[in-house]
This record gives C-alpha cells, structure tokens and sequence, in this order.
C-alpha cells in the first residue's frame, strides 16, 4: 500500500516537469529502492504556474536517479540525482489577450486531461477503493505525517547543467547566454547536518 502512494506522488511529480513517464518503469524501479529513467524531455508548462520572465523552450534530462532507503526510510535520506541537464528558455512574451488561442488552448488542456482520465480510470476504481480501505483502518492524518517526514529527508543532486537563455524576439540583434554549472544539491537543513555528522 504504501509503495502505491509513494509511486503515485512520483508520477504526479515527476509528471509535471517531464514527459512520458512510465508507470511500469517506476514500478520496476521501486522494487529495487532505485529508479532510474533516461533521456527525459522536460515538460515545456514546468514554468507556467511560477510567474518567472521566462518559459521553457525545450530541454531534457540525459538520467534521473531516485534512490528510496526502504529498509530505513525515514531516517536515512532519499536522494534524488539529475545529470546532464540542458535548458533552453526563451523570454515570456507579454502578448495582448488573444480569445481564439486561448480558446484552442483550454480546449487542448481539456483534451489532454480527458485522454489521460480514460487511461486511468481502467482499474483505477478498484485501487482506490482498496486504498480508501486502509486510509480509514490506519487514518489519512498518518500517511500525511508519513509523507511530510519524508519530503524532509530528500537531497537533490544535479551535475551537469547547461542553462541557455534565447532572446531572438528581434530577428537582426539575436540575444543568447549560458551559465554551465559542474554540480549542485539542494536540501533541508535537517539532512544537511546528518550527512555532514557521516
């Protein structure tokens, strides 16, 4: 059960930076505590719920790593690995309301979101209600502490960065810089003074 609500929070996750991600390569992965995807395509709406100047042009991850301690988890860290990361942004045009784009576009939403609703709701009924079950046997308010405890223990290592901004919005003075960066981890300040006491 378990398994199941931490596979469901990575595809949720993961499915809103990148595209294709594959149920049955999570689950293959979980088994084994280390799920590994290569050469992810990033999502180009990652950015479109964060009011940044800029939007994603395209990009992808050459591998993502995400080992799960199952035996200690809690205690000891998941970590999260991305390397060989490239990111072309352009900048957001601040373009007049445009009524039949975004028509087309909510209609494009609606129709994604509809696609993707029919190929879950086969079996989807029967888990849920496997996993309503248990909620009430052990208590929603438990997994939430679960969860939190959790989301407190992730480390996020990233090697091989390759940011490029494109600014080509006059077509005679085009615009271009890039920051390449070796490394970097983000983390909470809990497990950051774990992993320096190791």
């Amino acid at each position: 059960m378990f398994e199941n609500v931490v596979r469901d929070i990575l595809i949720k996750k993961l499915g809103k930076y990148f595209k294709g991600i594959s149920k049955e390569e999570i689950n293959v992965g979980m088994i084994r505590g280390d799920i590994e995807l290569n050469n992810l395509e990033l999502n180009e709406e990652a950015l479109s719920a964060i009011p940044f100047p800029i939007e994603i042009r395209s990009g992808c991850v050459g591998h993502l790593k995400i080992s799960i301690p199952w035996l200690n988890l809690g205690n000891a860290p998941i970590i999260i690995e991305l390397s060989k990361v490239v990111c072309i942004v352009n900048p957001r045009l601040n373009q007049a309301w445009d009524e039949k784009y975004e028509r087309e576009k909510a209609l494009k939403n609606k129709k994604k979101k509809l696609i993707k609703a029919e190929k879950q709701k086969i079996g989807a009924k029967q888990e849920k209600k496997k996993q309503e079950k248990e909620v009430k046997k052990t208590g929603d308010s438990f997994s939430n502490k679960i969860i939190t405890k959790l989301l407190g223990t992730i480390i996020l290592y990233v090697e091989d960065i390759h940011f490029r901004y494109e600014d080509n919005r006059l077509p005679d003075n085009v615009f271009t810089c890039g920051i390449t960066l070796e490394s970097a981890y983000i983390t909470s300040s809990d497990v950051d003074d774990e992993v320096k006491a190791n």
